[in-house]
Order: C-alpha cells, then sequence, then structure tokens
C-alpha cells in the first residue's frame, strides 16, 4: 500500500515539475516578447506550440482564420489563458496531441480541445487547489469575456472562450 502511495506522490511530484518548468519558460518568453503596439497571436501561438512540443511531447495544432493583431496586453492575457488551457492537457488528458482554433468576427473566438481523458468540470472547478481552472477563469474575466467547459471522462475537452470586444484594437 505504500509503495502505491509512494508512486503516486512521485506521478504528482514530476507532473508539478513539469507544470512549473513551462510555466517558467513561458516566463522567460514573455520577457523577451516583442515590444511592438500590435503583435500578430498566430506567430505567438506557433511560439508556444513549439515550447509544448519540446518540453512535453504534446503537438499542438494551430489554427487562426486571419491574421490577428492584439495589443500587448490583451495578447498577454490570451497567451497566458492558452498555456494554462495547455498545461492543463499536459497534466490531465493523457494525451499528447491539442487543438488551438481561433477566429475572429466581433468577438475572438478560442478553443482549445484535446481528446484525452476528460473530467468532471463540476468536480475540477470545485477542488480550490486546482488553480489552473481558476487561474484561467480570472484571466478571462480581466478581459470581460466568457469561459465555457465541455468534458466528458474519457472523450476529451473543450475549452471555448469568447471575448465579447468588437476588436477596438484592430484598426489601432
Amino acid at each position: 500500500d505504500k509503495i502505491d502511495r509512494a508512486v503516486d506522490e512521485i506521478d504528482k511530484t514530476i507532473t508539478l515539475s513539469r507544470s512549473s518548468l513551462v510555466e517558467a519558460r513561458t516566463a522567460v518568453y514573455e520577457m523577451r516578447r516583442d515590444k511592438t503596439k500590435n503583435i500578430d497571436l498566430s506567430d505567438r501561438l506557433d511560439k508556444l506550440a513549439k515550447v509544448f512540443y519540446e518540453n512535453y511531447d504534446l503537438s499542438v495544432n494551430v489554427k487562426v482564420s486571419s491574421i490577428i493583431k492584439l495589443p500587448q496586453e490583451t495578447l498577454e492575457e490570451v497567451m497566458r489563458i492558452i498555456s494554462e488551457a495547455l498545461t492543463n492537457v499536459v497534466k490531465h488528458s493523457k494525451t499528447d496531441f491539442a487543438i488551438v482554433k481561433i477566429d475572429l468576427d466581433d468577438f475572438l473566438n478560442i478553443e482549445i480541445i484535446d481528446y484525452g481523458a476528460g473530467f468532471n468540470v463540476a468536480a475540477g472547478e470545485r477542488k480550490k487547489q486546482h488553480f489552473g481552472l481558476h487561474s484561467m477563469y480570472e484571466r478571462v474575466q480581466v478581459l470581460q469575456g466568457e469561459v465555457t467547459i465541455d468534458s466528458h471522462v474519457g472523450e476529451g475537452t473543450r475549452v471555448k472562450v469568447k471575448i465579447p470586444q468588437k476588436l477596438r484594437w484592430q484598426n489601432e
């Protein structure tokens, strides 16, 4: 019984270490980022996908409907939301593939999809020690958006983020 518990603790430690490494590398990347007024979201997503592949063998298929340039503050929040969702894929989904889809109409629509283990969303939201979901909700709220998480055990997870701005920054 103690061996099983020890193995579980080691697995948790490894997962936490990997998560911390992604967060640290993402932070370093953020410090090096381009300081221009509007930055292309697609370029940043491609770099983020490369980080997740190199560090966690998570292949991320990025699909962006058009060139989307965002102000630095908005881009930072969007990238952190996506990073958190992908970190959750690495930590919990038991898959090595995810999709990030972004399209632009009167809203910035973001979807992060995996076909992994899935989970009970209501139970996950209630867990106070799971900062990932709470962090995602807080960041989306900063952008006055909404998050919808659809997940079923054994079928994967779809995180939808909708930022209800008329994208005033598009023509700045």
